[in-house]
């Protein structure tokens, strides 16, 4: 490392022996780092990287998956006592209106009662099952009932309501496209009979929007059998920002480094997310570090395209001062991100994306480093609430530097490692599990 290598006596440039020498000395010193080149690349200390900050900024991998609240067991239907005194032979269960299930299946459940004196308390307690059966597989809104009928011949009818969303109502501030809005809507008016898991997925789907938060009520139409109308309450955050100060800096950048950031909820008007992020020192000559981002959902089904771009500049002090270590640095980055599955018990997301960067560093003025990555990126994330009521996250990503657009070829002068090879290969991951204690 540099900062050990030139606490030696002999390095220090104290120039006892006069301006002479000392330019010498110098000028020795500079010829060998040209020389050199790669050798030197890695004496910097990694400290001293200022590619390095962008690290500070990543977005940790958050688990989706919440706690669901208990629901209390409901007690078992118990039909009219009026109801068994009513008595018939039943010849036949008839199931009318249900598209999930087949009528193989029911007639399988009332096999065992033909031909049987039963009291009209079993057909209501059949069509609770049926109703039970459908909420169990997800058709929150379906249900089955007994119709008003004149039982002729043993034959009773059973009418199956399967439940939809008929008109989709939004209130509160939309600072997005409404339209767009209600193209998630559209998925679940397409769920006919509605299912708990679209319902939960694009409710969900909304509230991940920037700055979104939302509430939702599910009322009774009043015109049309099964079907309800999805009442949608919007809260908007226009924007938040951060400010810190902290000394995870270095001594050679720091180590007091100031940190700011803010985010732009819907400033264009599509459910985007707009934000800068800084870092600099007490001493702005030491570091800065600049990023701009944006985010923007491109699909109703949760698929986002976000873009970011970065730059940094350092000139370290301490014992690199008198060197005049100068390292700058820049990235672009394009990615895409789509929710595969996305409930409160259990997400998976993949991405794909795009980095390029550069980096490089001079000492006495001479170009010691130089790198240039064009890295390829795919990844997934999986979260899960388990039955010892915690939540675990699995994720994984396979990066992949590409000989693309001027990239640094293998074997090239001044690169960072003096192995270092561009096209190289990673797999990282990550496990993670947060666990309720009370």
């Amino acid at each position: 490392m540099i900062g050990k290598i030139l606490n030696f006596k002999g390095l220090k440039f104290k120039c006892r022996l006069g301006q002479i020498a000392c330019f010498a000395a110098v000028w020795a010193f500079s010829a060998g780092i040209i020389i050199s080149g790669s050798s030197w690349a890695q004496t910097v200390p990694s400290a001293a990287e200022p590619q390095r900050l962008e690290k500070r900024f990543e977005q940790p991998q958050v688990p989706g998956s919440v706690m669901e609240p208990e629901v209390p067991e409901t007690k078992s239907y118990s039909p009219p006592k009026d109801l068994k005194k009513i008595r018939f032979i039943l010849k036949k269960i008839e199931v009318k209106g249900s598209t999930v299930y087949s009528h193989n299946a029911f007639k399988r459940w009332q096999k065992r009662f033909i031909d049987k004196k039963v009291s009209l308390a079993l057909v209501y307690r059949f069509a609770e099952k049926i109703t039970t059966k459908y909420r169990n597989d997800g058709y929150l809104l379906s249900r089955a009932i007994v119709v008003p009928q004149k039982i002729k011949n043993g034959v009773v009818t059973i009418q199956v309501v399967e439940g939809y969303i008929g008109n989709l109502k939004i209130r509160g501030p939309v600072k997005g496209s409404k339209l767009f809005l209600k193209s998630y809507g559209k998925g679940l008016l397409r769920s006919s009979p509605l299912k708990a898991m679209d319902l939960e997925r694009y409710l969900l789907l909304i509230d991940d929007l920037p700055g979104v938060s939302v509430e939702s009520v599910l009322v009774p139409s009043k015109d049309e059998p099964g079907a309800s109308e999805l009442i949608l309450t919007l809260k908007h955050k226009d924007m938040d920002a951060n400010a810190g100060l902290d000394n995870r800096g270095s001594k050679f950048n720091g180590p007091i480094q100031i940190r700011g950031g803010a985010n732009a909820n819907s400033a264009l008007g599509v459910y985007d997310r707009l934000g800068i992020q800084t870092i600099f020192t007490s001493s702005p000559d030491e570091l800065f570090f600049f990023n701009g981002f944006g985010e923007i959902p491109i699909s109703s089904e949760g698929t986002k395209l976000f873009l970011s771009g970065s730059f940094s500049k350092s000139e370290p002090g301490s014992s690199l001062k008198q060197f005049e270590v100068e390292g700058d640095s820049n990235s672009v980055t394009v990615r895409v991100s789509h929710p595969f599955i996305r409930s409160r018990g259990k997400n998976l997301k993949g991405h794909f994306g795009f980095t390029s960067r550069n980096s490089e560093t001079d000492l006495l003025g001479a170009n010691i480093t130089k790198d240039r990555l064009r890295i390829l990126n795919m990844g997934m994330a999986y979260d899960f609430v388990d039955r010892f009521r915690g939540v675990n996250l699995i994720s994984v990503d396979l990066a992949k530097g590409i000989d693309f657009l001027n990239a640094t070829g293998a074997g090239s002068a001044n690169l960072s490692r003096a192995d270092g090879r561009s096209d190289f290969t990673k797999l990282s991951g990550d496990l993670l599990r947060l666990q309720q204690l009370g």
